[in-house]
């Protein structure tokens, strides 16, 4: 998906990568990709996976496996959801779901179900990303343009967890391939900046050849260009070996017209433009307008949705429950009016009862080490000095030093 022979053509751009290198940093998640490669697979191994009311649930247990990947590696994600799709790329959906269509009819597998994300397993993948607080979004139209959106405007998120080498083309800073891969020999990067610089020396080699003044940098607007000739999503290329056609873009300074002259493909030139208008304009929402951080899971209905869609015990819900706000550290505050706010646990909570706050008192919190006003005591020794603490504590404390003082008293009047 994306450029044609990607790949191949910038293998000496790959860089690994491993999960420990992404714990607390932020993924924009490419969700369509990732669950449609997760749903493709189990299907060719075993067929759809059914609940005990018979309904398919195979997208619900490839979302629960990414997110539990995602909590326990201490990733916070941000998963995007396609929209529509653009009209310059429905020659190559068409293409796309009659290859699917073959492959299942190769494999003997139900070629039915040849559409993965309808409508309304998309609204399922929602209701369990809101149940766990998990931040997402629906993009206008591609899930890659708006991921190179938010990773351009968030410097913390540092890059997109997809196998779409469009992401790049609209200006994404990295793509993350095959991070939940039990091989991680299968897990590595791809960074523009790198790419760009690869193909700024490509250039400068065929400079100093004709003794051409040579490239500074190599702009993310030939990238595009070079990308585009070669074959993408949206155009289908020339038809033109990659060195050859990069030697030619080079000579005509990236002029397409004149490319497109030498190779006698002027009536393509039409086709290419809606393109690189598509890669340069494609319809996104406002970055600033959305909120990337983790909000406090829903209890209820993580119990409802994974409990009775899912089957999941009571035990592992709470265990997931737990799981995901000790590893986020999220707390919940309650104050005098009632109403619940997210924050994050601080370390200094874990000796300082200051947390206490004013007009309110910590009601849950799910972190080690963390204050717990429930079930844990304060220390004998700091208990003068607790002016917050709750008054049971205190009467309990006073009622012990009278009894101290009254047992002193007594072995003074014996000695």
């Amino acid at each position: 998906m994306g450029v044609l022979r990607f790949q191949r053509d910038y293998a000496d751009c790959r860089r690994p990568i491993t999960q420990s290198d992404c714990r607390g940093r932020y993924i924009a998640i490419d969700a369509m990709f990732n669950i449609f490669k997760g749903v493709i697979g189990i299907r060719h191994a075993t067929g759809s996976i059914t609940n005990t009311q018979g309904r398919d649930i195979t997208h619900l247990v490839v979302l629960i496996k990414i997110i539990e990947m995602l909590i326990y590696n201490n990733i916070r994600p941000i998963f995007v959801f396609d929209s529509a799709r653009p009209e310059c790329k429905a020659t190559t959906i068409k293409a796309r779901r009659n290859k699917l269509h073959n492959r299942l009819v190769k494999c003997g597998a139900d070629t039915t179900s040849t559409r993965i994300m309808s409508s309304e397993f998309k609204l399922d993948c929602y209701e369990l990303l809101e149940a766990f607080g998990i931040p997402y979004v629906i993009s206008p139209e591609e899930a890659e343009a708006q991921c190179a959106a938010l990773s351009h405007y968030y410097p913390q998120i540092i890059g997109t967890l997809t196998d779409d080498t469009d992401t790049l083309m609209f200006g994404g800073n990295n793509i993350i391939k095959d991070i939940a891969s039990r091989n991680h020999r299968d897990s590595h990067m791809f960074q523009l900046n790198i790419c760009c610089n690869m193909l700024r020396q490509r250039a400068n080699v065929i400079l100093a050849e004709l003794g051409h003044p040579l490239y500074d940098t190599f702009t993310h607007d030939q990238f595009i260009k070079y990308n585009i000739m070669k074959g993408c999503d949206y155009f289908p290329g020339i038809g033109v070996h990659g060195n050859i056609l990069f030697r030619d873009l080079i000579l005509c300074d990236f002029d397409i017209m004149r490319l497109l002259q030498i190779h006698d493909k002027t009536h393509m030139y039409e086709s290419y433009n809606i393109a690189y208008e598509y890669y340069t304009s494609a319809p996104v929402i406002d970055p600033a307008m959305i909120n990337i951080n983790i909000n406090p899971p829903n209890y209820d209905n993580m119990r409802h949705i994974l409990g009775y869609v899912l089957d999941y015990t009571p035990s592992k819900i709470r265990k997931l429950y737990d799981d995901m706000t000790s590893f986020y550290r999220i707390t919940r505050i309650i104050d005098d009016s009632g109403t619940k706010s997210p924050t994050h646990a601080s370390r200094r909570i874990r000796a300082d009862t200051s947390a206490l706050i004013d007009g309110g008192r910590i009601i849950e919190l799910h972190s080690c080490n963390k204050l717990d006003t429930r079930h844990k005591r304060y220390p004998t020794a700091a208990m003068p000095f607790q002016s917050d603490a709750p008054m049971s504590y205190r009467v309990k404390y006073a009622e012990r030093m009278q009894r101290r003082d009254k047992q002193n008293c007594a072995i003074r009047q014996c000695c």
